[in-house]
């Protein structure tokens, strides 16, 4: 449908290769996007990029391809733009404009954005301010492997072992007039992992990529973040906000029930005291959340590995339950002053 619509839309030739960036949300938006370009004409060095209007849309560039001569022959392109409600906007790219950042190698031991102070020490990230609120994160993205002694029905069973991520190396990946991403590689028990934090220029969300090489096993893997303000828990829910106390949840024998400090929601949670709160987003599907309400870390479950049975009927099921292989996960958190009505949450997490 959007292609159909796509070719209605009366656009400029002269002004140069048109891209048209829909709106499918019932509310204006101004943020990124991003698209893959290919340029079939060699010449151009850098891109310029304008908005139906004539103005310069900020932009940066990704994951570039040059012909022998230097000239771009194909990149990725996240662009800042703003987008009508239900509607859509044009831009126009004409080669031209300044050459792509230069990328840097080496990470420093503080980074520093207009919203974030980001500190690394080890080969591992070890704080994250938020200039904003005042926020700050402590150890933020450890993944844990938990390995487990595969004993009931649903694979569950008494923990065996904790184990905690060795990191492994630290580097920038990209550096640009919109955003830095910085990639950080560790292994945690026999699993590899590749972690991509990114920040913006322009907003307080932190993105976070992680990816799981898994060789298997019995246990679960989580993601953990310690809550840097004490507040009550609200979660996301299909059609609704409801609150969480894990404090007064019927944790006990019921099987669905023996993990204390587990939770569910749908596409976030947040923690806030209604002056300034910490919200991560998630993808929907990925539901499984934990809180300590002692040590007040958040955790996510990301993923469950088993052992293959060998006998009964689960041996006929799929390989797939084993989580073995590459596995990509996506989450986001969010500072924000007020509560989870003031920051707008709901929108956030579809606007994502």
């Amino acid at each position: 449908a959007r292609n159909d619509v796509a070719r209605r839309v009366q656009v400029k030739p002269e002004a140069g290769q048109p891209v048209v960036v829909f709106n499918d949300l019932s509310w204006d938006r101004w943020g990124t996007t991003r698209f893959h370009l290919a340029l079939p004409t060699r010449g151009a060095v850098a891109l310029s990029l304008k908005d139906a209007r004539g103005r310069d849309v900020p932009h940066q560039l990704s994951n570039v391809e040059r012909y022998e001569e230097n000239s771009l022959k194909e990149a990725d392109v996240t662009a800042l733009v703003e987008t009508p409600s239900l509607g859509y906007t044009t831009v126009y790219i004409r080669g031209g404009g300044t050459k792509p950042h230069a990328l840097a190698d080496a990470v420093p031991d503080v980074l520093d954005t207009p919203f974030h102070r980001l500190t690394f020490e080890g080969g591992r990230l070890t704080s994250l301010e938020d200039r904003q609120t005042g926020l700050v994160l402590a150890d933020p993205n450890v993944v844990r492997f938990y390995a487990i002694e595969d004993t009931g029905p649903y694979h569950f069973g008494p923990l065996r072992e904790v184990h905690e991520p060795e990191p492994l190396g630290l580097a920038v990946l990209e550096s640009g007039p919109l955003f830095t991403t910085v990639r950080q590689l560790s292994r945690v028990g026999p699993h590899h992992l590749t972690q991509d934090l990114t920040v913006w220029q322009h907003e307080p969300g932190v993105d976070f990529v992680t990816t799981i090489d898994s060789v298997g096993g019995d246990g679960f893997f989580k993601v953990h973040f310690e809550m840097p303000v004490d507040g009550a828990l609200n979660v996301d829910v299909p059609f609704g906000v409801e609150p969480r106390d894990v404090t007064a949840e019927p944790y006990g024998e019921i099987l669905e029930r023996r993990r204390e400090n587990v939770f569910y929601g749908s596409t976030w949670v947040d923690c806030s005291d209604g002056a300034r709160g910490m919200a991560l987003l998630i993808e929907p599907g990925m539901q499984g959340f934990s809180f300590d309400p002692e040590t007040r870390v958040l955790a996510h479950t990301l993923l469950k590995v088993i052992v293959h049975p060998t006998e009964g009927w689960e041996r006929h099921a799929t390989r797939l339950r084993e989580g073995k292989g590459r596995q990509v996960f996506r989450y986001r958190l969010l500072p924000h002053l007020g509560d989870w009505r003031e920051a707008g949450l709901p929108r956030q997490s579809l606007a994502w």
